[in-house]
């Protein structure tokens, strides 16, 4: 039935958005974990006095004026030089992790940020989804209730209709029965009067069994639109394919 393929394809809709919404929490979660890990790197970082917020180093120009003062010769020694060319290649070297991190932070942010949205627009048409199928859902049980009632309506007046008929029926049997009997009798009849006061009799319960037809062939037009309108009903009942 149409009402049935599209609770169906509701349905098909809901769980998909259920699926998708479970999927970007999840991915919500990594790259929130992720985020949490590079602003822990970094706070070791700038806490551990080498860096500051800008990623410049703490005293880096007042080290470089200390050093600038008067040194000895054994600052000068090809040793001490050795020592500084690796400390400032370290230095470089976490100064360009910290950017990395910084940035990759920064691009996780985003990201997140997006994911946030679509798992609410998705959120947003999930809850649309539900609600429609409800409304769709709860028209057509009260659409079944209703012709339910009608159905059981009908039902009761044929039933009503056929007991009518049963009893006419039987009448009819009797009358029948009875102008038979009389027409015995008249032909037993040896008066003409009493043959006239018969047929007088004959020509009462004629006229009744006439009545009586006509009323039985008005209760039998009755049952016809009360079988044609349960008809309509259980069509509906069962919808188009």
């Amino acid at each position: 039935m149409v009402e049935e393929n599209t609770l169906q394809q509701i349905w098909r809709l809901t769980n998909e958005l259920a699926q998708q919404q479970s999927a970007n929490k999840e991915a919500i979660n990594g790259i929130t974990q992720q985020m949490s890990d590079v602003k822990q790197r970094s706070s070791a970082l700038l806490t551990s006095g080498v860096f500051n917020h800008n990623g410049e180093l703490y005293n880096y120009n007042d080290s470089q004026q200390r050093n600038a003062e008067p040194a000895s010769a054994s600052q000068n020694s090809p040793e001490t030089l050795e020592e500084s060319d690796e400390t400032s290649a370290k230095q470089d070297e976490l100064k360009r992790q910290l950017r990395t991190m910084t940035n990759k932070n920064q691009q996780l942010e985003a990201e997140c940020a997006q994911l946030k949205r679509l798992l609410k627009d998705y959120e947003s048409g999930m809850e649309s989804a539900t609600s429609s199928m409800r409304l769709q859902v709860n028209s057509h049980n009260d659409a079944v209730l209703r012709l339910q009632r009608e159905y059981d309506s009908l039902l009761s007046a044929e039933r009503q209709t056929t007991s009518a008929l049963v009893w006419e029926n039987k009448m009819l049997q009797l009358n029948i029965s009875k102008i038979a009997r009389m027409l015995r009798e008249l032909y037993s009849l040896g008066t003409e009067s009493e043959q006239d006061t018969v047929i007088q009799q004959l020509v009462v319960e004629n006229q009744g069994l006439r009545d009586m037809l006509n009323k039985d062939m008005n209760v039998f037009n009755l049952g016809i639109e009360n079988d044609t309108v349960r008809e309509k009903s259980s069509d509906t009942l069962v919808g188009p394919k």
